[in-house]
C-alpha cells in the first residue's frame, strides 16, 4: 500500500513537471451523423439513462451504489423501474464525484453567508463526462470509441494528432453531437521578438500600429423573425414547437459561430507572428450598454478575451488616456469623440486618431516591461490573412484621418 501511494506522488510530480513545457487546448470535434446508422438510437439512450441516473442519485443520496443495473423512473404520476445497459460504471462513478463536489461548492458558500439552494432533478441532459481516457473514450484518426455507443466517425480529429489527450465530454447540441476534448501540447514559444499594438474600438473593430485596420459585422440572422413568429403560432408542449425551438438555436448557434471564428483566426495570426501583443483593457460592459446590438454583432470582448493567451500578453490598464496621448512626444490634450484626427499642439504630429492610440498602446506596454521591440514586420502580410478571412475587411490607414 505504502509502495502504491509513494508510485502515485511520483507519477504526479512528473506530470506536472511536463505540464510546465505544455501548452493546454481544447477542441471540439463534431460527430459525422450521415455515418450513425443505429448507433443513435444507443447515443439517445446514452444520454437518457445520464438522466436517469442523475436523478436516481438525488432521489436516494449520494452514498448511492453507482454499480446499479436498474433505477427507478417517474412515468406521469407513478414510478417505474428502467434497466441501465448503454450507462458505463465509470462514467456512473464520475457523475456521482461531480454532484458531491456541487454540494461541498454549496456548503463552502453558505459557510460563507451566502444563500444557497440545491441540487435540483433533472428535465434533460445533455453533457457526458467521459472519465477515463482508453476506457470510456478513445480518439484514434478520424474516429472516436465511446463505451456503450461504439466507434463513432467525427471531423477535426487531425487537429489533436500531436497533442496528450486528459479529459472528454460528449455533448448534445441542436441535434447535433460533439466531443469536447482538452489536451496538452509542447510550448512553441515565439522568440522573434515583434511587437504591435491594437485599439479595440466601435467604429473600427481593431487598428493594429502597423497601420491596419479590420472592420467586421456578423449581424443577426433574417430567418430568426420567421421563426419567432412560427414559434407563436405552435401549441405549447407540441412536437412542432420543440422544432421550432431547435431550429431557432441552430440559428444563434451559427451566428455564434462565425464570430468565434473570426476571432480565433485572428487571435491565430498575433500568436504565430508576434511575440509581444499589447492591448487595453477597455470597459466593453460600458460599451455594450449604450451600443449593444454592435457589440453583439462584433464580439469585441471575446476577441480581448483571447489575446490575454499570446505569447507576451502587455495589457495597458484602462486609465491610460491613449487616445488623448500624441504618440510621438507623449503630449496629452483633450479630443473629442468626434474628432477622427489626431493634431498634436506641441510637435505638430497628424495621424489617425485610432492609429495614435495603438502606436501609443503597443509603446506603453513595451516601456512596462522593458523591452526593445525588433523591426517591424510589413503589414501586407498581415492585410492578405484578415482579408481572407470570411466576413472580416481589412484595409490600409494611408493618410490622417482615411484608410485604402
Amino acid at each position: 500500500m505504502k509502495n502504491k501511494a509513494e508510485n502515485i506522488k511520483t507519477s504526479l510530480a512528473k506530470t506536472q513537471e511536463r505540464r510546465k513545457r505544455q501548452d493546454g487546448k481544447a477542441y471540439t470535434l463534431k460527430v459525422d451523423k450521415s455515418h450513425l446508422g443505429s448507433k443513435r438510437a444507443r447515443l439517445d439512450r446514452l444520454f437518457l439513462e445520464t438522466k436517469w441516473f442523475s436523478n436516481h442519485v438525488l432521489e436516494k443520496g449520494l452514498r448511492v451504489d453507482y454499480k446499479t443495473r436498474t433505477v427507478m423512473v417517474k412515468a406521469g404520476n407513478r414510478f417505474e423501474e428502467r434497466p441501465i445497459n448503454v450507462l458505463p460504471s465509470q462514467v456512473r462513478q464520475e457523475l456521482v464525484d461531480r454532484m458531491k463536489d456541487d454540494v461541498k461548492s454549496l456548503h463552502a458558500k453558505k459557510v460563507k453567508g451566502y444563500r444557497v439552494g440545491k441540487l435540483k432533478f433533472k428535465r434533460t441532459v445533455n453533457l457526458i463526462p467521459l472519465k477515463q481516457y482508453g476506457v470510456t473514450y478513445l480518439v484514434l484518426g478520424c474516429r472516436v470509441r465511446v463505451q456503450g455507443v461504439g466507434w463513432l466517425r467525427v471531423n477535426g480529429a487531425e487537429q489533436i494528432k500531436n497533442a496528450e489527450v486528459t479529459s472528454a465530454t460528449l455533448i448534445r447540441r441542436h441535434g447535433d453531437y460533439y466531443l469536447h476534448v482538452n489536451t496538452f501540447a509542447k510550448k512553441e514559444k515565439n522568440k522573434n521578438g515583434l511587437a504591435v499594438g491594437l485599439d479595440l474600438g466601435i467604429k473600427n473593430q481593431a487598428t493594429f500600429s502597423n497601420g491596419v485596420r479590420v472592420n467586421y459585422a456578423v449581424l443577426l440572422p433574417k430567418r430568426l423573425r420567421g421563426l419567432y413568429k412560427k414559434w407563436s403560432r405552435t401549441e405549447k408542449g407540441s412536437k412542432n414547437r420543440k422544432k421550432v425551438i431547435v431550429a431557432v438555436e441552430k440559428e444563434f448557434a451559427r451566428h455564434t459561430n462565425l464570430k468565434r471564428d473570426i476571432r480565433n483566426k485572428m487571435f491565430h495570426f498575433l500568436k504565430a507572428n508576434y511575440q509581444y501583443v499589447a492591448f487595453q483593457n477597455d470597459c466593453i460592459q460600458g460599451w455594450q450598454r449604450l451600443w449593444g446590438r454592435r457589440i453583439l454583432a462584433s464580439s469585441i470582448g471575446g476577441f480581448r478575451s483571447t489575446l490575454h493567451r499570446v505569447d507576451t500578453p502587455l495589457e495597458v490598464p484602462r486609465s491610460y488616456a491613449s487616445t488623448q496621448t500624441c504618440s510621438g512626444c507623449r503630449h496629452k490634450q483633450h479630443m473629442d469623440l468626434n474628432e477622427r484626427v489626431f493634431k498634436c499642439k506641441r510637435c505638430g504630429l497628424v495621424i489617425d486618431r485610432d492609429l495614435n492610440s495603438a502606436i501609443d498602446i503597443e509603446q506603453y506596454g513595451l516601456r512596462s516591461v522593458g523591452v526593445t521591440p525588433a523591426e517591424k514586420e510589413t503589414s501586407t502580410r498581415m492585410w492578405k490573412y484578415f482579408n481572407s478571412i470570411p466576413g472580416v475587411r481589412a484595409s490600409f490607414i494611408v493618410e490622417a484621418g482615411s484608410s485604402l
